[in-house]
């Protein structure tokens, strides 16, 4: 449901998709990504509803090895917030993302 909002977003933006999906060799995975200009953007979709710091490592793993900055988490639960280079929210405002 979040990479067909995603892909929605985009597409009625008049935007190439541009959405893609990181594995490496040691399983490490980003569940989402998009490309913004020329950076790629990490977003990690969990089904949780509590939030945690471990639902994001995976966004700091890739940030780390890429040089990037930003990351979304997006989640089942209800708490929304910033924090340094993190936006946490609710899957229904998936779409706040590619505004």
């Amino acid at each position: 449901m979040v990479v067909l909002e995603a892909l929605k977003a985009r597409m009625n933006k008049g935007l190439e998709p541009n959405l893609y999906f990181y594995r490496d060799a040691n399983q490490k995975e980003v569940g989402l990504l998009y490309k913004n200009r020329n950076e790629l953007i990490p977003v990690e979709i969990k089904a949780a509803m509590t939030y945690n710091k471990y639902l994001y490592k995976s966004i700091n793993y890739f940030n780390i090895i890429t040089g990037g900055e930003k990351g979304y988490l997006v989640y089942a639960g209800k708490l929304k917030f910033e924090k340094s280079s993190l936006s946490v929210l609710n899957f229904a405002n998936t779409y706040s993302i590619f505004e």
